[in-house]
């Protein structure tokens, strides 16, 4: 059946772009692969991957056991024919086998045996049905039965306990057969193995099939519903990520609303305290943009706010610095780790860029758009209102002043030092 997806599916999965896909959609996906035992080739990568994750403890055990089992039953070699024959059957068993066997061994527990898994295990078999082979042209007619019902039980256990995919499962039965067919004939071919021994061959091997796929179907089941339920729980991630960045943006200019500066602002106090480094804030303000508004117009008004704010974020140096729309024509630039006097020379940088932007304002005096801000910064303060507060009385005298200039709280406090 073919397996290739619609094109708005490129990767099998629609809920991988972000948006969420129909479960018709993700559940024929999930019939396609169990029908013709294969997902697209991207997905079958991802498949085979989380196989070699998921089950290499139990295709390990399988394997030591299969071995153990096999030499174990050593034992009862003597009981079909004593002396040289048994003794041919304890030379083919421990003297041939063992060393193959011991190599196995030592490559189920290696790194490669992720990489070439199937093969490797394809592989064992295929030597554990040599071996039985060949310990098989040793045992008398009159054992036949028995020996040929231990050559399918080796087979159904390699096709039920060992995770074959599909196309190594029909490898191993067409060779295994070649195998028993032209060691053990069957009568009809001068052999002496009989119709009722082939029947019992045959439809154990038959019962080894179903159960190999119904061993595959459930592999695939599984990763298709881990799969279904991780990306429904990605895209549930991404959606919840952009909700809250949506609750925390400013719809117009893109920056931060009052509310994620709060959460920030509490954040990084929390931090200056315990590292003890300043933070400093700047308050702006959008001089007379009231009268622009009333004179361009509220669209040129929302376009020059937005202009405003990506010279804003010019200003961001590092990951902590953030710019945020106070409110109406009200900015705030946040700066950890800065000082009073560094933040009023980047704010007077801030001034220059919005003065080469050239925005006409004919209601203001300078017939061009300004800038007032107020700059601050504490270090070790209990309260981080108390920044605000200063940012705030910073900007309210850079206003009373002319406007379009920088005032530092500190020369506030100087002032009023000065006026005592």
């Amino acid at each position: 059946m073919d397996t290739h997806l619609d094109e708005d599916e490129p990767h099998g999965f629609a809920l991988a772009t972000g948006s969420p896909a129909p479960m018709r959609q993700e559940f024929r996906l999930f019939w396609r692969a169990l029908s013709a035992w294969r997902f697209p080739a991207e997905l079958e990568a991802q498949y085979r991957a989380w196989f070699v994750r998921r089950y290499a403890a139990q295709l390990r055990l399988g394997i030591v056991a299969g071995v153990l089992v096999f030499f174990l039953t050593g034992v009862a070699d003597p009981l079909f024919e004593p002396g040289v024959a048994a003794r041919h059957l304890l030379i083919v068993r421990y003297g041939l086998m063992l060393p193959v066997a011991l190599f196995l061994l030592l490559g189920v527990f290696s790194t490669w045996f992720y990489r070439y898994q199937q093969v490797f295990l394809v592989l064992t078999s295929l030597l554990g049905q040599l071996g039985l082979l060949l310990l098989g042209g040793e045992v008398p007619a009159a054992y036949h039965l028995v020996f040929d019902l231990g050559l399918a039980m080796a087979l159904l256990y390699a096709l039920v306990f060992l995770y074959l995919r599909l196309c190594w499962v029909l490898l191993l039965v067409l060779l295994a057969h070649v195998g028993i067919y032209v060691d053990l004939q069957p009568t009809w071919l001068g052999g002496s193995v009989s119709m009722a021994e082939v029947v019992v061959l045959e439809g154990l091997t038959l019962l080894g099939l179903f159960a190999a796929y119904g061993a595959a179907y459930q592999a695939r089941n599984t990763f298709t519903l881990e799969r279904i339920v991780l990306e429904r729980q990605t895209s549930l991630a991404r959606m919840r990520d952009r909700f809250r960045e949506m609750s925390e943006r400013d719809e117009l200019t893109g920056l931060h609303n009052r509310r994620a500066f709060i959460q920030a602002l509490e954040q990084e106090w929390g931090r200056a305290r315990r590292y003890d480094y300043p933070v400093a804030l700047a308050m702006i303000d959008v001089d007379y943009f009231k009268q622009y508004n009333d004179r361009y117009g509220h669209v040129k008004g929302d376009e020059l706010l937005h202009r405003i704010a990506m010279t804003l974020q010019e200003m961001l140096r590092r990951p902590g610095d953030m710019a945020v729309r106070w409110g109406g024509d009200e900015f705030l630039l946040l700066w950890p780790g800065v000082s009073e006097l560094e933040a009023e020379e980047l704010a007077g940088h801030l001034l220059q860029r919005v003065h080469a932007l050239a925005i006409e304002h004919l209601e203001a005096p300078l017939q061009r758009l300004s800038l007032s801000v107020g700059v601050a910064a504490c270090r070790s303060q209990r309260d981080e209102n108390l920044l605000l507060r200063h940012a705030d009385a910073a900007l309210y005298a850079a206003k009373m002043q002319g406007r379009n200039r920088v005032v530092a709280y500190r020369a506030l406090e100087g002032q009023r030092s000065f006026d005592k």
